[in-house]
């Protein structure tokens, strides 16, 4: 007995731990959900732990066997080798003929937007990528320069994007910017962000540092992939739905993922668009 499990950081980094072993018997779900968080996706630390944790851990497990028990370890990411490899090309062989074709549209948009209102074409938003590492997502402006100081004068509206991280009635909203959200052009620029592969076409939805407290323990499987441009949540009512049934629903395309249900939501995001449902 070495210490207790508020140690185990200062352990591992004094005594250069190499293995960690957890046995899920002896440790709540909370503290295995810590331990994880700190140490699921090190490259410094392996991770193993004894069952109990299938249900909550969505990349995939590997069964090794150590002096007749057999421990579980867990991969990084959630998709590898071929499937990694499938996903990729899919993702390259869309966007880049897509950017080409754009990019005179993209000129065109960048112009109306600097004629409606003043400030930058591009909005960087800093979200989560795979294994926490953070990147900026690019969008076309939408919102005045001020947005945030325009909130602060609407406390009923600050409540309400504070839980759903949407408002129906959004005044920091420009004119063009209404119609670009409204089309889906608005997310078009985070086609850069797919070919310098921080996203992908398909995926769950992005999360932003500030919303990982909100998701919970599902946040720990959600960064196993690349966000997307599209998604479940994207074909099922966007905004419309609720942010528990966002979650949901995203976790469900983590742990059941295929290339054929990428090219399904690819296929149905097309009338999704079209129909502008949830689109605010």
């Amino acid at each position: 007995m070495i210490g207790t499990l508020k140690d185990v950081k200062d352990l591992v980094q004094d005594r250069r731990v190499e293995e960690l072993i957890l046995a899920s018997s002896g440790i709540s779900q909370a503290e295995l959900i810590a331990i994880f968080q700190d140490f699921g996706v090190s490259k410094a630390v392996n991770l193993r732990m004894s069952s109990g944790l299938y249900e909550m851990i969505a990349t995939g497990f590997q069964v090794r066997e150590i002096s007749n028990v057999p421990l579980v370890g867990i991969n990084r990411v959630r998709l590898t080798g071929a499937n990694q490899a499938a996903k990729l090309i899919m993702d390259y062989c869309i966007t880049i003929p897509g950017m080409l074709v754009l990019l005179p549209f993209f000129l065109l948009v960048a112009v109306l937007i600097r004629l409606d209102s003043p400030g930058p074409v591009i909005y960087r938003r800093r979200v989560m990528g795979v294994n926490g590492r953070q990147f900026d997502a690019f969008k076309f402006r939408t919102m005045v320069c001020n947005g945030d100081e325009i909130l602060k004068q609407h406390p009923e509206l600050l409540e309400e994007y504070q839980r759903n991280q949407k408002l129906k009635v959004d005044p920091r909203i420009t004119r063009l910017g209404r119609f670009l959200r409204k089309a889906s052009i608005d997310e078009l620029p985070q086609l850069f962000n797919v070919l310098r592969s921080e996203m992908s076409l398909v995926g769950p939805r992005m999360i932003c540092p500030d919303e990982m407290a909100l998701y919970r323990q599902a946040g720990i499987n959600l960064l196993t992939v690349k966000p997307g441009i599209t998604g479940l949540w994207q074909v099922s009512g966007r905004s419309d739905i609720s942010y528990d049934e966002r979650v949901q629903l995203d976790l469900y395309y983590v742990r059941n993922w295929s290339i054929w249900l990428d090219m399904q939501l690819l296929w149905r995001t097309i009338p999704a668009v079209l129909r502008k449902r949830g689109a605010y």
